[in-house]
């Protein structure tokens, strides 16, 4: 069995292998496998962004509608790393309407965070 701290560790090297990482994430994505972390996949994907950042906003909406909170509140962060004026009325949505607070605060987050990164005026995702 693996332990927590190797596990977390494996989870935030992907980024040192880039593309390829990102590719190997976003396929499991596609495939749908691994349902049990999607969490955790759209996260990492998310910080992997810029090699599939149409992919990826594709899924991160997607699992704004997960049963789940924490893949939900994964996905809104998502949205504000790379997202735009498309993820508003998203963002809204959870904000105003989610029952969980995480994910009401991480919708609230990622707008400013999309303020942050100026991306809301003209993003073409």
């Amino acid at each position: 069995m693996l332990d927590d701290n190797f596990k977390r560790d494996l989870e935030f090297r992907f980024n040192e292998h880039k593309e390829s990482g990102a590719i190997f994430l976003l396929g499991k994505l596609k495939k749908n496998i691994d349902i049990n972390h999607q969490e955790k996949i759209i996260f990492m994907s998310g910080r992997l962004a810029e090699y599939n950042i149409k992919e990826i906003l594709k899924y991160a909406r997607k699992l704004t509608n997960s049963k789940d909170n924490f893949t939900r509140d994964r996905a809104l962060i998502v949205l504000g790393w790379i997202g735009g004026a498309k993820e508003f009325s998203i963002l809204k949505n959870r904000l105003l309407n989610d029952l969980n607070t995480n994910c009401r605060a991480w919708s609230a987050s990622s707008f400013m965070q999309m303020w942050f990164n100026r991306k809301s005026k003209n993003n073409e995702y």
